[in-house]
């Protein structure tokens, strides 16, 4: 019995589809989806706040409901510019604490950022390094350091440079890892 592992995006064709049976993505199937993912996708360039946040919350194993009724928290994720499932992301995504609570605007499109990038996806796993307002880049590259998220530096992680798609990709994979390894929030 083969099933149907989601996708990034909910539009696209399946990775596997024999039963049209869908299941969310857990432990070493995570493995295979990211492989199969970065082979499908072809896009080397920057990725988006949307493609980011879609990861981290496929990665955590929250799935994409397909009868979603939007609370309209954002005010860009329900027009007809973007994705039916933006909304749903970017709600989810503030529900699982990986984006602003009180933010009104997700700007699903906006290339995202290397730094605003391992933010969302060290919350997806429920590392929440302590920042405050002044502190919060270099403390988040610290502890991306000291897990072995990244190999970067203080000095050359580049926080404000745009996260490409494969480094994304990387990034998320040493995340499940480290998640599997500590059992962190319990998630995969």
């Amino acid at each position: 019995m083969t099933t149907t592992i989601k996708t990034l995006f909910p539009k696209e064709t399946p990775l596997i589809d024999n039963t049209k049976k869908t299941v969310t993505l857990q432990s070493t199937a995570f493995d295979t989806f990211l492989a199969k993912a970065i082979a499908e996708k072809k896009r080397t360039g920057p990725a988006t706040r949307l493609e980011t946040a879609m990861l981290s919350l496929n990665a955590r194993g929250t799935s994409i409901e397909r009868a979603y009724v939007c609370q309209k928290r954002h005010t860009d994720t329900h027009s007809s510019r973007v994705p039916s499932y933006t909304c749903q992301v970017a709600e989810k995504a503030q529900a699982a604490g990986m984006i602003s609570q009180t933010n009104t605007q997700f700007k699903p499109l906006q290339t995202v950022s290397r730094i605003e990038a391992y933010s969302i996806m060290m919350k997806s796993i429920c590392v929440h390094p302590v920042t405050n307002a002044n502190n919060w880049q270099k403390e988040v590259i610290k502890k991306a350091m000291q897990l072995g998220f990244t190999v970067r530096n203080l000095n050359t992680f580049e926080p404000d440079k745009p996260l490409l798609i494969p480094e994304m990709y990387a990034v998320v994979k040493r995340l499940n890892d480290y998640a599997k390894e500590h059992n962190t929030c319990e998630v995969f």
